[in-house]
Order: structure tokens, then sequence, then C-alpha cells
């Protein structure tokens, strides 16, 4: 599970981008779990990489999921 610092290391990642007017995205990779998601995607992750997540389930409704936040 991604620890305090991974959000908040996103979090200041959205600040920059936002103060210096770049375009760029966000991408969370390891340890994501079906818990974690919604909260790196709070803290402004664009992209998240399923791994595990998607093949410790079924894919179709992972993918499903994971499109609607």
């Amino acid at each position: 599970m991604p620890d305090a610092s991974s959000y908040e290391k996103i979090s200041h990642l959205v600040q920059i981008r936002a103060e210096r007017g770049l375009n760029f995205e966000i991408e969370a990779d390891g340890a994501i779990r079906r818990e974690t998601v919604p909260q790196l995607r709070q803290a402004g992750a664009d992209i998240v990489v399923p791994g595990s997540l998607m093949f410790g389930n079924d894919m179709k409704d992972t993918s499903k999921w994971l499109r609607s936040l």
C-alpha cells in the first residue's frame, strides 16, 4: 500500500504542474489496490498502473471500475 508520502508527492506534482502551466500526466505504479486507487485519484494521479489488481480479479469488471473513476 502506498504510504502517506506517495499521496503528498502526487499532490505536490499537481501543484507544480498548475503553478508552472505545465502539461504532463501523473502516473502511480506499485502497490495499487482497490482501496488505494480512489485515494491516488483524489491526490491527483491521472493514471494508475493496476498490475496485480487486474490479474487478481475479473479483468473486465476491474477495467470498467477503473474507467468510472
